[in-house]
């Protein structure tokens, strides 16, 4: 770990990942770069068992040749050595465990989320904001859950303990995967979450600034020491702007992905799905420190990377919600329905409620 005396911000999973191969001597750009390719035909058969839950066999079909055909898979994947195939792969496979936990509460759930983000941080320092965002939420749903036993008695009060012990058993999981990059950084630094001048995009307005400050590592004293409190709004609200809205139209040729994503927003929260609104939570806490530092690391890499795994989850869910609209059934049937038909509107038993209980 001696590496972190030269490259403060680098994390140890990926350069292990590609040591494998140069260890059997296959250590030409071919064959490195064919770990991102692995790593991204495995996401896509990650996305498409997990979407096969669908009862309708095209959300899942259509969500991953969508994903597999993204400008950003493909250019990220076979183009370049870089975390960020490596990074979506283990946050898709954190997702997709967080989603088993809401839906059956089985504590094994819960603990294999905590771990996968945990190697997800060891690719990505971002991967911490993708813990955070889960404790976060979680940390919301023990509350809530802390309200409802204080009315149930005996047995809420020890259905909570048991919850408390897992989120417990869940910080715990994410501090002993991740030992290969804290404690280094305690040893060297004294400092677990030291990352040198990267954390600099935090106190600065430009990519420059960050990375010429000659070894100095600015805090919030610095920031505010020659901005107001008008700038860190306005540059906050733009951060949002390029994060939430403009990161993924700029990525993808024909954004059906985004748009996909945001019919699945409106569905779960006009159906109050607690559970896809939890995830959505999880979504915008992690994105938030990205939103931060849109203006002074300007890339759209990072932000989109972090982004996409929600995307996918969303769209295919908005898909689902579409085709068991009554848009759908026109489309499928190829013919108008009756004015006064019975159909189900969308979220009634016989509509939608089938994509909620898919995903959740």
């Amino acid at each position: 770990m001696s590496y972190l005396h030269k490259w403060q911000s680098r994390q140890p999973l990926y350069p292990f990942l590609l040591s494998l191969p140069m260890r059997i001597g296959f250590g030409g750009f071919f064959w490195l770069g064919a770990v991102n390719i692995v790593i991204a035909l495995a996401t896509i058969f990650v996305i498409y068992e997990t979407l096969k839950r669908y009862p309708d066999y095209r959300v899942s079909l259509t969500i991953a040749v969508l994903f597999a055909l993204n400008r950003f898979v493909v250019e990220e994947s076979s183009q370049r050595l870089v975390t960020e195939p490596l990074f979506i792969l283990l946050t898709t496979l954190a997702l997709v465990q967080y989603r088993e936990f809401l839906r059956r509460d089985k504590v094994r759930n819960l603990l294999l989320t905590s771990a996968f983000a945990g190697f997800a941080y060891l690719t990505r320092p971002n991967g911490l904001f993708f813990m955070i965002g889960i404790c976060a939420i979680q940390f919301y749903a023990e509350i809530s859950s802390c309200a409802r036993a204080a009315f149930e008695g005996h047995a809420g009060r020890i259905h909570l303990v048991k919850r408390l012990t897992a989120f417990a058993g869940c910080l715990l999981m994410f501090i002993l995967v991740t030992i290969p990059s804290w404690v280094p950084r305690l040893r060297y630094f004294h400092n677990p979450v030291y990352y040198g001048p990267i954390g600099n995009f935090l106190w600065v307005d430009t990519y420059i600034e960050a990375h010429s400050s000659g070894g100095r590592i600015y805090s919030w004293r610095d920031y505010f020491h020659g901005h107001t409190a008008w700038d860190a709004v306005k540059r906050f609200g733009l951060g949002l702007w390029d994060v939430f809205v403009c990161a993924a139209p700029k990525v993808e040729h024909i954004p059906l992905l985004f748009i996909l994503s945001l019919a699945g927003v409106y569905a779960a929260f006009a159906q109050k799905d607690r559970r896809l609104r939890l995830l959505a939570g999880v979504c915008a806490i992690q994105l938030l420190p990205l939103a931060w530092t849109s203006r002074s690391n300007p890339g759209i890499r990072i932000p989109y990377s972090a982004f996409i795994t929600f995307e996918v989850l969303f769209a295919a869910f908005g898909l689902q919600w579409i085709l068991n609209s009554k848009l759908g059934a026109r489309f499928a049937a190829k013919e108008p329905l009756p004015v006064n038909s019975h159909h189900s509107a969308p979220g009634d038993a016989a509509g939608v409620s089938a994509g909620p209980q898919a995903l959740t």
